[in-house]
Order: structure tokens, then C-alpha cells, then sequence
């Protein structure tokens, strides 16, 4: 079985990554900084220098793939966040998001894509909004698709710390009775392990 694990450096990533090399399968590792996995490389995991954009780099790396891993990372330099996320103003599938035309070139049979919280919800939430597109976008390939929709990372706290140790408050642009649910990036990369590894589950 051949797993590719897209944006594998970063925290949800790397812990799915960490995971699923742990069980002997072949890894494919795609990330913008290799430099970053090289101890995953050293447990047998394959790391290519691909981005999330990179179509033909994704389609070539994917080639005899059952599952892929899919999270687009946010891209705060984009023109405009949009496209950075859908890649293209989505008329058709051809025109779909480089994740999904390696989905379909290579039949791959597994998808499991970090969604978010909301997803779908409304056309007006920004990078909450992106998302629910690309999980359309995914939903047309044929594959067998997961979305995980987790809440706030709570690793976002660490940003918080000088507030915390002056204010004894955290900062958010929402009302106080506001319910907002919090995960741990290890729990979700833990979660899409388990899910885009059947074979031994």
C-alpha cells in the first residue's frame, strides 16, 4: 500500500506522517522544506520537494497511490486567498485544485482532506468558506473522501502567551458567550492517520 501525505512538514502533517511510517507502509512525503523530515527519510519514508500547487509534481508523485492526505496550507502572501485555495475559479472538475486532478488522473481510492469547523456553512467566512470549496471539489472526484472538520488549534494559544502572562485574558474577534470548540494538532494528525491507513485498522 502507498500512502502521500501532501504538506507533510507541518503540524498536522508531520504527526500524521510520523504515524503512519510507524506501520511499515510506503510513505510519500511532499513538503516545500524536505530539510524538516529528513528523520522520517531516515525510518524509510520517501520525501519530495512538492507543494500543494504543484499540480504535474503531485500527479507524478501519486502515481500508484491507494490513499492521499490532503490539507491545504494557508498561503497568508496569496493575491488573493480564493484562489490559493481553489487554485481556479471552479467551472468544472478539469479546472479543479491540484490535489483533486491527481485524485483523478491516478485513481487514487482514498482521500482524507483537513477541512474545518463551519465548512459550508455560509458563502461569507473566509478561509472557513475556502475550504467547504475544496471539499466540494474533492467530493467529484470518485474518490472515497473523509473530511475532518476540526475546531481552533489549540496550539494557536502560544500566540497568546504575552497576553496571558500580562492580562490573564486570550484575544479573540468573538463574543464571550461565543462557543468555540479547541483541538490539538497531534489529535487531528493522529485521527487522519488512523483514517487514511486502513489497512491496518
Amino acid at each position: 500500500m502507498k500512502i502521500v501525505i501532501a504538506a507533510a512538514s507541518g503540524n498536522i502533517g508531520r504527526r500524521t506522517a510520523e504515524k503512519v511510517v510507524r506501520t511499515g507502509v510506503e510513505t510519500v512525503l511532499l513538503t516545500r522544506q524536505p530539510d524538516k523530515l529528513v528523520d522520517l527519510a531516515a525510518q524509510g519514508a520517501i520525501v519530495k520537494p512538492i507543494g500543494s500547487d504543484d499540480t504535474q509534481g503531485l500527479i507524478e508523485a501519486t502515481q500508484d497511490a491507494e490513499a492521499l492526505f490532503w490539507l491545504t496550507p494557508p498561503k497568508l502572501d496569496a493575491p488573493s486567498l480564493r484562489d490559493w485555495y481553489t487554485q481556479t475559479a471552479i467551472t468544472s472538475l478539469s479546472f479543479a485544485n491540484a490535489g483533486a486532478r491527481a485524485v483523478c488522473e491516478n485513481s487514487i481510492k482514498r482521500v482524507v482532506n483537513i477541512s474545518s469547523l463551519g465548512a459550508g456553512a455560509a458563502t461569507n467566512l473566509g478561509t472557513v468558506t475556502f475550504v467547504g470549496t475544496v471539499e466540494s471539489i474533492f467530493n467529484q472526484t470518485g474518490a472515497n473522501v473523509l473530511h475532518l472538520r476540526p475546531g481552533y488549534f489549540m496550539e494557536n494559544f502560544l500566540e497568546q502567551v504575552k497576553f496571558i502572562e500580562q492580562d490573564h485574558a486570550v484575544y479573540f474577534p468573538y463574543a464571550n458567550d461565543h462557543d468555540l470548540p479547541w483541538i490539538s494538532t497531534d489529535d487531528i494528525g493522529d485521527e487522519a492517520a488512523t483514517c487514511i491507513n486502513w489497512s491496518n485498522t
